[in-house]
């Protein structure tokens, strides 16, 4: 590695660079100290270094944190549930980051994260998103099962999936990884592989799933979610669709469905699945976000319909 690639490499790096990357390409510690000179570079951590007048950004932070934590290390937990954009985990409400290393490597404290060190990783559970090494989203949700409340976890998996950054087949394969080597989370990602068969569609909002929590809740159910229903005539397809009885439950939002010709709409599909046999429920987005219980109370009274109309 000459002069200009390493300052490729930290181009690519969100403008740091480690003193070991250095040492690791074959520089002496003297063509290090010359090559970091203080006019060019400014510290970060007696480790990492970033170059004067570049943009400080929170991925050069997430970066930083990466790379003074030592060689294989990436990103993981709720930091890269943030990086991978997962609902219910944001930058900007990040407590601290946390990093995975391989153990048996550097046993040196982090400065800018917490450490997290696991034996026998996969290469393919880690990935590189926006140049930041990272666990894969299929490792972020048993992360996120060992170290957060089973629900938040439980919605990432839905998340991630409804997005296709993960299948049945990967949580699957992660599983029997994760369940013989022991690790915190086992438990919790066996009741959330549980509490989705084989077949399971994924939330597509934030609005099903609150609706699919408080259905639980309340007792009613279960449901299919996201079927479609119609015969040789396609009516369409439906939010929520009841496993016993002829039940469908359409989740509305007012920014789709308040307008006069939307409600015209509805009403055409909602009388057509009446007329092929189904009791039809429908509750807002301002419902189930504010005052929930006359919304179940009114789904609840539409299952009892349905189940004397099936009879």
């Amino acid at each position: 590695m000459d002069r200009s690639d390493a300052l490729d490499l930290a181009e690519h790096q969100h403008a740091l660079i480690a003193r070991e990357q250095l040492l690791a390409a074959g520089w002496s510690r003297q063509k290090v100290w010359r090559f970091l000179s203080p006019d060019d570079w400014e510290p970060l951590t007696p480790r990492v270094l970033v170059r004067r007048g570049s943009k400080r950004t929170f991925e050069q932070r997430l970066h930083a944190a990466v790379l003074d934590a030592g060689p294989a290390a990436f990103l993981s937990h709720a930091a890269a549930a943030a990086v991978w954009r997962t609902s219910g985990f944001g930058l900007l409400h990040l407590r601290h980051i946390d990093v995975t290393r391989p153990r048996g490597g550097t046993r040196r404290p982090g400065s800018l994260a917490r450490i997290h060190e696991v034996g026998d990783l996969r290469a393919d559970h880690t990935t590189v998103l926006d140049d930041i090494p990272i666990s894969t989203p299929t490792r972020v949700i048993f992360e996120l099962a060992a170290t957060v409340h089973p629900q938040r976890a439980a919605r990432a998996c839905d998340n991630l999936w409804a997005r296709n950054l993960t299948s049945r087949q990967h949580l699957d394969l992660m599983f029997g990884d994760w369940a013989d080597r022991g690790r915190t989370g086992t438990v919790v990602m066996r009741d959330i592989l549980e509490d989705r068969p084989i077949g399971y569609v994924p939330p597509a909002s934030n609005l099903e799933s609150r609706f699919d929590t408080l259905a639980k809740r309340y007792g009613i159910g279960p449901f299919h979610r996201q079927v479609d229903l119609g015969g040789q005539t396609w009516i369409g397809r439906v939010d929520f669709r009841h496993h016993d009885c002829p039940l469908v439950v359409e989740v509305l939002s007012e920014a789709y469905h308040a307008a006069l010709a939307d409600a015209e709409d509805d009403a055409r599909r909602f009388a057509l699945l009446d007329e092929v046999g189904f009791t039809v429920a429908s509750v807002w987005d301002h419902e189930i976000w504010g005052d929930p219980q006359p919304a179940m109370e009114r789904v609840r009274a539409a299952e009892l319909r349905a189940r004397r109309r099936a009879a």
